[in-house]
């Protein structure tokens, strides 16, 4: 899966959550995004079976931005940069 897949889907879950202006930019930091802790581990949740990973404590840990959460599926899923 090319990353412009992975982001569009990443985006389409956030965008689930969103009522007013969505969201554009996966750099934008999560707290941003107008979402709540729960809203967003929902959606990390959600990831986790579109992908078929399983985040871990230390990844959640690291995740403050869209795009962070983007490579850690690329990671997760064994996924090469140059997609």
């Amino acid at each position: 899966m090319e990353n412009k897949e992975m982001e569009a889907i990443f985006l389409d879950c956030v965008n689930s959550y969103i009522l007013e202006s969505k969201v554009t930019d996966i750099n934008e930091p999560l707290i941003n995004m107008g979402l709540n802790s729960v809203e967003i581990m929902d959606i990390i949740c959600q990831l986790e079976d579109k992908f078929s990973v399983v985040f871990s404590d230390s990844d959640l840990r690291s995740i403050r931005k869209g795009n962070d959460i983007v490579a850690c599926i690329r990671r997760l899923s064994g996924v090469s940069d140059n997609s």
